[in-house]
């Protein structure tokens, strides 16, 4: 049988049979229910000493099975896992104690309509058209940024606290991570000096993120900070664009400007139609933030 005329259903299976017989270890194949419903398949390599294992997503691997044959993927697998093993930075065991996970502890938005389903198993508030999720940063010293971990329901009756005190964890936590940077100087230093920058075109956009980009969207809920920047803009109000759940777009105005709404929301839906991936979408409505509070716009 051609690479070609094999299903996907049957490359998962194949997968995972030729990283068991190349490892002797266990392997296990599951669908995971990520943000916005996207459904992506996890492998998983077991020994008898771990009691953690990266997860491998297969899905992006598919295409090179197609091309290459499987004993490529499987061999790509298996060093993938190894790698991801050694930098493994915490024990699961240690994830029902508090005290030792509470200041890896942070919060992220994600869409609610889209992730009904997701959040009935979540720690979660809903925000406008939103959700506040809870979540573990797992780092390595010498990496960084190694993961994330999903704070569900299972887990946070371990840790024998109210949500209001995991929320005020969460908020505490991420006081200082985040970054603001203009388009124009991100674009600057992309063409770098190929060109006359003075010609370039002008944006009075800023991207909120956070250190490691990931759930910067929760920015936008981070009242103080859009008052600092608001003032540095010498702005009266700031429009929100929801760019991803990894960062906000910040447009400072003022009240005498004009703003037509209508082009807004059809640049936000063209853009998350066109550029943004489904598992990381966050929403097609434009926020605006008065100095006090945020309100869909």
């Amino acid at each position: 049988m051609q690479n070609n005329e094999v299903s996907y259903e049957e490359y998962l299976e194949l997968v995972k049979n030729a990283v068991m017989l190349k490892t002797g270890a266990k392997v296990e194949v599951k669908p995971n229910i990520k943000n916005n419903g996207v459904v992506l398949d996890g492998l998983m390599i077991m020994s008898e000493e771990d009691n953690m294992s990266p997860v491998i997503w297969l899905n992006q691997y598919y295409k090179e099975f197609l091309m290459n044959g499987i004993e490529v993927v499987a061999d790509k697998v298996i060093a993938l896992h190894e790698e991801h093993k050694r930098n493994i930075p915490f024990d699961v065991t240690g994830l029902m104690d508090i005290s030792k996970v509470k200041p890896l502890i942070r919060m992220g938005l994600i869409n609610y309509k889209k992730n009904e389903q997701l959040l009935k198993e979540m720690v979660h508030r809903k925000v406008l058209d939103l959700a506040v999720v809870f979540i573990i940063l797992l780092e390595t010293e010498e990496d960084g940024l190694f993961g994330t971990i999903m704070v569900r329901k299972s887990l946070f009756d371990y840790w024998k606290i109210s949500e209001e005190a995991l929320y005020q964890i969460a908020q505490d936590n991420i006081k200082n991570v985040f970054v603001t940077t203009s388009l124009d100087a991100m674009f600057e230093s992309i063409v770098g000096d190929e060109f006359d920058k003075e010609s370039l075109p002008k944006s009075n956009l800023h991207l909120l993120t956070t250190q490691y980009e990931y759930y910067g969207a929760i920015g936008m809920l981070q009242t103080d900070l859009l008052k600092a920047f608001m003032k540095r803009h010498n702005a009266d109000k700031l429009i929100i664009f929801p760019s991803s759940i990894k960062e906000v777009l910040l447009y400072p105005y003022n009240k005498d400007d004009e703003v037509d709404k209508a082009e807004l929301y059809a640049t936000v839906r063209e853009v998350n139609t066109d550029q943004v991936e489904a598992v990381e979408f966050l929403s097609n409505n434009v926020y605006m933030f008065d100095g006090e509070s945020v309100e869909i716009f």
